[in-house]
């Protein structure tokens, strides 16, 4: 956002002032951006949306009353809903809760605000919610919210709201300035990964926050992947987290020194991981009951969002191959699996040969030169493509899904994963995530598109047990073939949003929005090194594109199925 001097800044001020004059007919707009009456408006962080709001007035009417108390609401993130409350009657106006429920609306969209005696319903367009635990909830194309308020007049005459829903309702782009998303890590089960959980939090109380959600716990969704390692029963010895010259004051209380040494480890990890990602935090500082951990104690050499390098793993001409710059070169001393049919390459993480689909109904292993390739494991019908998780297994999917899905390893090691939500399914994409804590899965429920992410189930050696249950996500995406992890939040798709009419890239945080990148004409494999400054996409006719700024760049041609290891 540009800066505003102050001058110009008070000479916005007045034109906005003058535009607020005039009394507010019973059609009214719900604000996407602040009307500032009075005051120096109080900005928590650099280059965002400035808001304050007005106090009722004595004369306004129903709608009126109505349309202040909205834009207050909108402005209360920067004044504890001060003056929100202004405009609510009795004991409404200490029990209304702003922050049960955050309601976003897309575009600029009209309230339909029909005046009565005693109330006034607001409607508007929602594209997602968001819960008092900072969890985000994309909302279905089309969806909207309807609100009543009920109005009484005071005994000075005035009219004052009686009756409102919690919750607050924000526009896209003061939802943007107003909340932070941040990226919450948990420990993975063997201790040796750490696993985040998407949540947006207001930037005022970010640090807060985030670290008390760290401390309840990821969501439910994730609580069988990942947990926290803090003793139970610790808390935040005063409700706030401090940012003294870049560093973060977490106090917490004493139950927290009872941590094991590699539990203590493993929390401050959690901690150091957290808040080291927000803009205020440069360090972090953590002490129990007032005495200071030694912060070098924290884990360093956990599994955080892992590089898989820079090269894509292509097949070409039957062989796997790897794309450095505008050069296909061969992977290692592979061999020819021309003859087995091959499509879908994966590559397992560190040491270990790749696999194929072969005939798209068996997995087999890529060959050292002269040999021949092993199966791994036959179905009795087509395969999703294999993907590897960080403890050796490759994952696999029947596409007619019968609620299970089988991981093998490469010395021929073979478990059943249960999953029944996905029975009935046709599976289109199935990927692990590189803390190996979750699983991608994009799957047809009769005609519609579900994009979901669950968490990984595992026994004391590791091998995978079952799926959790699932966390939708995508919910604007209409159409998709295949899908991967861009990074630990983000995941990608070739697919269609809602309102789109041609395939292309389509990103989605896992726990938030979803968006498009430009489309590649013909694109018929994705592929994704860490961020999505490293997305590949390959067309039908073998030409391999990579992001470069907004658009697509040819890298080679005569390759085909793209991929990573994982």
């Amino acid at each position: 956002m540009t800066a505003v001097t102050r001058p110009a800044r008070r000479r916005l001020i007045a034109g906005m002032i003058a535009l607020l004059v005039t009394a507010l007919p019973a059609c009214a707009t719900l604000p996407d951006s602040g009307p500032v009456q009075q005051g120096d408006p109080d900005v928590t962080e650099p280059g965002s949306i400035a808001l304050l709001a007005r106090l009722p007035g004595p004369d306004d009417s129903p709608s009126q009353i109505v349309d202040g108390f909205l834009r207050a609401s909108a402005a209360g993130l920067t004044d504890d809903f001060t003056i929100a409350r202004e405009f609510l009657a009795g004991s409404i106006r200490s029990s209304w809760d702003p922050l049960a429920q955050v309601s976003v609306y897309s575009g600029q969209p009209t309230l339909s605000v029909e005046s009565g005696s005693d109330g006034v319903g607001v409607s508007a367009t929602v594209s997602a919610t968001l819960d008092k635990d900072g969890r985000f909830t994309e909302a279905l194309p089309g969806a909207s919210v309807q609100v009543q308020f009920g109005l009484v007049l005071d005994g000075q005459g005035r009219w004052r709201i009686r009756a409102a829903s919690d919750g607050v309702l924000l526009s896209e782009p003061i939802f943007r300035s107003l909340f932070q998303q941040v990226p919450l890590y948990f420990v993975s089960p063997d201790g040796e990964a750490l696993v985040s959980e998407t949540r947006f939090f207001p930037r005022r109380t970010v640090e807060t926050a985030a670290v008390s959600s760290i401390l309840a716990g990821p969501s439910p969704w994730l609580e069988e992947g990942a947990a926290s390692r803090f003793p139970p029963g610790t808390r935040l010895l005063v409700d706030t987290v401090t940012v003294r010259d870049g560093v973060a004051q977490v106090g917490l209380s004493a139950e927290a020194r009872e941590a094991s040494p590699a539990d203590r480890g493993l929390m401050l990890a959690q901690l150091n991981e957290t808040l080291n990602g927000l803009p205020r935090v440069q360090s972090v500082a953590v002490s129990a009951a007032g005495i200071p951990f030694d912060m070098s104690a924290a884990r360093r050499d956990l599994v955080v969002d892992p590089s898989v390098g820079t090269s894509p793993v292509v097949l070409a001409d039957g062989f796997v191959r790897t794309v450095e710059g505008n050069d296909v070169v061969p992977w290692g001393d592979t061999g020819s699996v021309a003859e087995v049919n091959p499509s879908s390459p994966a590559v397992p993480y560190g040491d270990g040969l790749p696999v194929v689909l072969a005939g798209g109904s068996s997995v087999v292993t890529v060959p050292d030169e002269g040999q021949e390739p092993t199966t791994l494991l036959t179905g009795s019908a087509p395969l999703s493509a294999p993907s590897f998780d960080r403890l050796g297994w490759a994952w696999v999917s029947p596409v007619t899904n019968i609620g299970r899905v089988n991981a093998v390893r490469l010395d021929g090691t073979r478990t059943v994963v249960g999953a029944d939500w996905l029975a009935g399914r046709e599976v289109r994409s199935l990927r692990v995530a590189r803390d190996g804590a979750r699983v991608l899965v994009l799957s047809l429920e009769g005609t519609a598109v579900v994009f979901e992410v669950a968490a990984v189930v595992r026994d004391a050696a590791g091998a995978p047990v079952s799926l959790g249950r699932p966390l939708r996500i995508g919910q604007r995406i209409n159409r998709a073939t295949t899908a991967v992890w861009v990074d630990q939040q983000t995941v990608a798709a070739l697919g269609r949003l809602n309102d789109g009419t041609d395939d292309t890239v389509v990103v989605a945080v896992v726990g938030g929005p979803t968006s498009s990148l430009p489309a590649v004409d013909g694109a018929a494999g994705l592929a994704a090194g860490k961020g999505d400054r490293l997305l590949f996409v390959s067309t039908g006719a073998g030409e391999l594109f990579t992001r470069n700024g907004l658009g697509w760049t040819p890298v080679v041609r005569g390759v085909r199925d793209p991929t990573f290891p994982g």
